[in-house]
């Protein structure tokens, strides 16, 4: 069955649900994805996934609510978010509301949302969670190698033949993502925000193009070799700017442009935006951070369009778990399990993926139960964006989703 997307706002989500439930009931891959040649690394240089972690467990419920469910008022009186301000996506789902340059890029085709990803048997711990995320693995079985390592280790060929400067850049200190034998990683700190002040200049940088050597050693911790090689690529790169109040997610933002549109070769970028941990106080708080999403998605898409990287691009946003469908009695919401998943992209099929987690049928912590294994995401990356021919999830029977990326 062919794939019904929903670029507009006129689709409703029973045609999109319709296209989608078989394919991924059966895990139909795309097609020509999986046995793709991928010898001399083409894509590894060309395309890139830029992965932004919302760190704290992001509310799922009030970032793609489920507008016309009455259950979801019924969960949450004082928390839930009234319709009249919501985005709608459809006549079922709605976006929320400071989610404004979202929903253009929904309504562009640009975005594709995928409802309720999660994995068996949920770990409502941040660190455990998280580190599922990370490795791929609900078992713990691979501490050593994270999903990202996994993908190198499997692809060597196509990563010598790309001859990357890092196989992926991040704004944390751990990068557990990408851990593994010979796995190149740019490490740069969290705390950009404060490293290219005035004080911190170089005494010679205004007679020439000298920083860019200071500057990378000022902002990566770690990996020398990793640091020559993008050092180089900067030589003449002028020193991005910044004021000293903007927020870490906003200089990430500026630094991902920054590496990208003078050349830096790296196939994935790691940005965190935190502070998800919305036990209390979740309207506020939670609206002020989806606007920082919003804004910072905006930024993004503006500057890699401006650098002609956009089309070449999927962004994947996602949290280490949602939230519980009922509030607690502290105006937030406690740790959950699934939760939307968005990608975008200039070539991004846009869309609504997926089937919804019935608020009815609970699990016996009263939490969703997902409908999605976030594996499949890492399946349709590695098949789809970078055209790999060895998949290491499709080996472990996590097919792609019919989800294309051109």
């Amino acid at each position: 069955m062919d794939l019904q997307t929903c670029s507009t706002v006129a689709v409703t989500r029973r045609r999109v649900v319709a296209g989608l439930g078989a394919a991924l009931a059966c895990g139909t891959a795309l097609p020509g994805a999986v046995g793709a040649s991928s010898v001399t690394g083409d894509a590894l240089r060309t395309k890139r996934l830029i992965v932004l972690k919302l760190d704290g467990g992001n509310d799922g419920l009030n970032t793609l609510v489920p507008c016309a469910d009455p259950l979801y008022q019924r969960l949450r009186p004082n928390v839930g978010l009234p319709r009249a301000g919501l985005l709608p996506l459809d006549d079922e789902l709605a976006l929320h509301p400071r989610l404004v340059s979202t929903m253009r890029l929904f309504q562009a085709g640009e975005l594709a949302i995928v409802q309720d990803v999660g994995y068996p048997r949920p770990n409502l711990s941040h660190f455990e969670s998280g580190a599922v995320w990370e490795k791929a693995d609900p078992r713990g079985k691979s501490a050593a190698v994270g999903w990202w390592g996994q993908v190198v280790a499997h692809n060597r060929t196509a990563f010598d033949g790309a001859a990357l400067d890092a196989a992926a850049i991040t704004f944390e200190q751990e990068a557990a993502f990408a851990a593994g034998r010979r796995v190149a990683v740019l490490r740069a700190r969290q705390d950009v925000s404060e490293i290219f002040a005035p004080a911190a200049a170089p005494p010679h940088e205004g007679r020439g193009r000298t920083g860019a050597a200071h500057v990378l050693s000022e902002l990566v911790s770690d990996g020398e070799a990793v640091r020559a090689r993008v050092a180089h690529r900067l030589r003449r790169a002028p020193r991005p700017a910044w004021s000293p109040y903007e927020q870490p997610i906003d200089v990430q933002v500026k630094l991902t442009d920054w590496f990208l549109r003078h050349g830096v070769l790296a196939p994935v970028v790691r940005l965190t935006l935190g502070g998800f941990d919305t036990h209390s106080e979740l309207v506020e708080r939670h609206g002020a951070l989806m606007g920082a999403l919003d804004g910072a998605l905006a930024d993004l898409r503006a500057r890699l369009r401006a650098t002609g990287v956009w089309d070449d691009t999927v962004v994947l946003v996602h949290s280490e778990f949602g939230r519980r469908p009922a509030e607690n009695g502290f105006g937030g919401t406690d740790h959950g399990t699934s939760g939307p998943v968005f990608l975008l992209g200039g070539r991004v099929q846009g869309g609504i993926y997926g089937a919804r987690a019935a608020l009815d049928e609970l699990d016996g912590d009263g939490n969703l139960l997902h409908r999605t294994d976030f594996r499949r995401l890492y399946a349709t990356l590695v098949s789809g964006l970078f055209q790999l021919s060895a998949n290491p999830f499709v080996a472990q029977g996590f097919e792609p989703l019919r989800l294309r990326f051109a």
